[in-house]
């Protein structure tokens, strides 16, 4: 089938948290790890890609520079973790800040909302950076920040026409790592609260799908504590075709290339960062 896009979300743990030295230059450590960030990122010549946990504007000035042919975009507020979009420029596009997924909290991330039109057809793409923490809070601004797809999802089918035309697409960090209740028996596993979702995106009124993955888990912090997470996920309305990857809808990449705990995964983890990109391409339906 032919291809409409393609896309790779990525979050790069505090990507340029310490860019520049006590004389206000950029750094050589920077400056290394943009360009191999730069380098892997152009490998899979996505058309759209966007970076999460971006903590300085270093990053997007350097981007820039390395992306010809790009438009940027980044979210703005009080937050100190912004979401960097970049669009390739052959495409027609809109891109919105969505303040409702700050969920009442000024410190949160908002969302990103993109539109892109082809052959008169529009897509809608939102990337999103839910709330951590497994404890009771946490959980409950996920929760909310989840409905708040939903109702985004709502909107946007009323606007195309109904809930099978139209063409929506959630991508990022949705932090599904479960929720710990303290002194309690309620406590649900990442897998529990993936569940969930999935079947809070299924309903009548969005018919979304979660998209399989070419690995159970996004997440990895290294062999010394051995922190594993199934964190990074695709949602997609249900008529929407992807390409197959070994009979997957996502690639996950990067983290995953070697065995957990071995030489060149905690290379790569000290590299890049502790979580996993996606990649995934959109086909023309037949």
């Amino acid at each position: 089938m032919e291809k409409l896009f393609n896309c790779l979300t990525w979050n790069i743990e505090n990507f340029g948290s310490d860019s520049r030295d006590e004389n206000g230059h950029l750094k050589p450590y920077f400056k290394a790890k943009v360009l191999k960030v730069v380098n892997e990122i152009k490998s899979n010549d996505p058309d759209i890609f966007a970076i999460f946990e971006v903590r300085s504007t270093d990053v997007f000035e350097e981007f820039m520079e390395h992306f010809r042919g790009y438009s940027f975009y980044i979210t703005e507020g009080p937050q100190s973790q912004e979401i960097l979009l970049a669009v390739r420029g052959t495409f027609t596009s809109f891109i919105t800040q969505r303040i409702e997924f700050k969920s009442g909290n000024q410190m949160l991330r908002p969302g990103m909302l993109l539109t892109v039109v082809i052959d008169d057809v529009k897509y809608s793409l939102l990337f999103v950076h839910l709330k951590s923490l497994k404890d009771p809070v946490g959980w409950g601004l996920r929760d909310d920040m989840f409905n708040k797809i939903r109702s985004l999802k709502k909107a946007i089918n009323e606007k195309a026409g109904g809930v099978n035309k139209a063409n929506f697409i959630v991508a990022g960090d949705f932090n599904s790592m479960g929720m710990n209740y303290t002194y309690g028996d309620h406590d649900v596993t990442s897998e529990e609260e993936i569940e969930r979702m999935k079947k809070m995106a299924a309903s009548g009124n969005y018919k979304m799908k979660l998209l399989s993955k070419s690995h159970d888990y996004s997440y990895y912090n290294g062999r010394n504590s051995g922190l594993l997470g199934n964190l990074d996920h695709v949602f997609a309305s249900d008529h929407l075709a992807f390409k197959k990857f070994n009979d997957k809808n996502v690639k996950v990449c990067g983290l995953t290339k070697n065995a957990l705990g071995s030489d060149e995964t905690e290379q790569w983890i000290k590299d890049f960062s502790d979580h996993a990109y996606l990649y995934f391409e959109l086909q023309k339906s037949e």
